[in-house]
């Protein structure tokens, strides 16, 4: 019986995003998988990005706009989920970019093996160079899906993942209003955690551009604004996670993210202290080795300058042990 479904709903949040929609819209719209819905989230653009949105749904039925006032990528994301009807789904950022064949390539993987999601490598766009991301194959390491999430392995990017649509009504995520970075991680984190079956599809098929649009919706900020970020949403994103390990990995994630922001510099000793000192528990009750955990305590303390050269020289004898 024929079903008018769409297969996959393509959500793209956009936020001043003229000088590239074009671009995304045409690898869209041209893809081999025809029984598609694209839905632009136009959050509240003060460009042109919202009138070139509705050039397109008047030429193709399968594309919906939604306009609204400017909230951020997180509710701009929701927004489209909670309007996707499609079977499976797949975020692409305005400024990016897809292979013709993305989109029948992951959800055949996905149909002719019952996934819940299905994960192709993506290539780096950079002004003067494309660098293809590390390859992804099912026997990607020794380690499960969320230990390879979680030190990045695989990467948190929404971008270059085929999702059933069902899994964000049965886990109960929804994009914590106001979170502008990390908002692709919480979702991944809760996902695999769900118990998600994931297949890899061993091929580069999303092209990231990382060097284009400074106004994206999805630009990311430095690490040291990173945790800040996280940190201010982090009780409204713990309340995803139903049990202990959930949290546990969500702690482990936050711990690492605080580690790189003291490790690298990106934070003052003052901003430190009064971001840092409120979420020692987490540090403590995080799975993280405990040296790591001993040096960003004694950070979070104002200890910075002292503990981080002696972090640098006990590193060495820690196999494999990364910043």
């Amino acid at each position: 019986m024929k079903t008018d479904r769409p297969k996959v709903s393509v959500i793209v949040a956009i936020y001043m995003a003229e000088a590239y929609l074009d671009r995304c819209m045409h690898s869209l719209l041209r893809q081999t998988l025809k029984e598609i819905e694209i839905i632009l989230v136009d959050d509240g653009s003060p460009d042109s990005s919202g009138d070139i949105c509705d050039s397109y749904a008047v030429r193709d039925q399968r594309v919906k706009v939604i306009h609204k006032h400017n909230e951020g990528v997180a509710l701009a994301r929701q927004c489209g989920v909670d309007n996707m009807t499609g079977e499976y789904s797949i975020h692409v950022d305005p400024d990016d970019w897809i292979e013709p064949d993305m989109l029948e390539i992951m959800y055949t993987k996905a149909k002719s093996e019952d996934l819940d999601i299905v994960i192709c490598g993506f290539i780096n766009e950079f002004s003067d160079r494309s660098e293809e991301d590390r390859p992804l194959r099912d026997n990607n390491g020794h380690s499960e899906p969320i230990q390879q999430l979680l030190n990045y392995k695989i990467s948190p990017s929404l971008s270059n993942k085929l999702i059933r649509a069902e899994i964000y009504k049965t886990t109960g995520m929804h994009f914590p209003p106001g979170l502008s970075w990390g908002e692709d991680m919480v979702a991944c984190l809760l996902f695999f955690h769900s118990g998600a079956t994931i297949g890899f599809i061993d091929r580069y098929l999303y092209h990231y551009d990382k060097h284009s649009n400074s106004w994206s919706l999805c630009t990311k900020f430095g690490v040291g604004q990173d945790f800040r970020e996280f940190a201010r949403h982090y009780i409204e994103i713990r309340n995803l996670f139903y049990d202990k390990k959930g949290i546990s990995y969500l702690n482990d994630y936050v711990t690492n993210l605080a580690h790189r922001t003291f490790y690298y510099n990106h934070i003052s000793s003052a901003t430190g202290i009064r971001f840092f000192f409120h979420y020692i528990p987490v540090f403590l009750g995080s799975p993280q080795p405990v040296w790591r955990k001993i040096n960003l305590v004694a950070s979070a303390l104002g200890l910075a300058p002292i503990v981080k050269p002696i972090y640098l020289f006990l590193k060495q004898f820690y196999e494999k042990e990364e910043a």
